[in-house]
């Protein structure tokens, strides 16, 4: 393929393709989609890395990254048949029209019941909960399940229950630390960490991003005593 002073994404296209070509690259055409979780994973928190750092040049090529792996997944699965880049972009293109008829059609209450669109695309009426992934870290998967048991459900504690629960598990540890008691604190544990998440959420927090800023915090302050 010759260089040029600008590619398109057809351009990008054709050099997954080549890569994953026969006389391509072997490492390239080893991939799987298995093969290539961590690699999807690792760039779409790179991203993320970028965004906070507010690095747009950086963001910039991590966003490629990701691109790459949106694309060598969808060229995999042309080589089996299963469907190619273009049904990707059709996918997703139906579904954003479908999903804002505000935008692309007459329902000016759309913006408000975007989750009713979801569970009419995907027909399911029970299990709401079970349907958020597992593979999210664990923080965003709680703040989407409680989000989600609150609203299909009407499901979940106040914010003056969940500071009363948060101060009874503490409590609870802090007695039984103290009286010497032999005691197993997964519960306990359990239950602050998915409170303090439902805190966040009722305080109108991101708790994943405040546990993020909690942690650089504490980075900061050890390794500024240790200069």
């Amino acid at each position: 393929m010759d260089t040029k002073d600008k590619y398109n994404f057809e351009d990008f296209i054709d050099i997954v393709k080549a890569l994953r070509a026969p006389n391509g690259c072997k490492w390239d055409r080893a991939q799987t989609h298995e093969s290539l979780r961590s690699c999807l994973i690792e760039e779409c928190y790179e991203v993320l890395e970028a965004i906070n750092n507010n690095d747009v040049e950086n963001l910039r090529e991590e966003l490629g990254d990701v691109l790459l792996q949106v694309v060598m997944h969808s060229e995999i699965s042309s080589e089996a048949d299963e469907f190619n880049i273009y049904d990707v972009i059709d996918e997703v293109s139906k579904k954003l029209i479908r999903r804002h008829p505000h935008v692309f059609g007459n329902d000016l209450d759309a913006p408000n019941n975007w989750e009713d669109i979801k569970k009419q695309e995907k027909k399911k009426e029970t299990l709401v909960l079970s349907a958020v992934p597992k593979a999210f870290p664990a923080e965003i998967r709680a703040q989407k399940v409680l989000k989600k048991a609150e609203k299909e459900y009407g499901y979940g504690k106040s914010l003056e229950e969940t500071i009363s629960s948060l101060e009874n598990e503490i409590s609870s540890i802090k007695n039984a630390f103290f009286e010497g008691l032999e005691k197993d604190f997964d519960k306990e544990i359990e239950n602050i960490l998915l409170d303090s998440v439902n805190l966040a959420r009722l305080l109108g927090k991101n708790s994943e991003n405040s546990l993020t800023n909690a942690i650089e915090k504490f980075i900061t302050k050890v390794e500024g005593n240790q200069e």
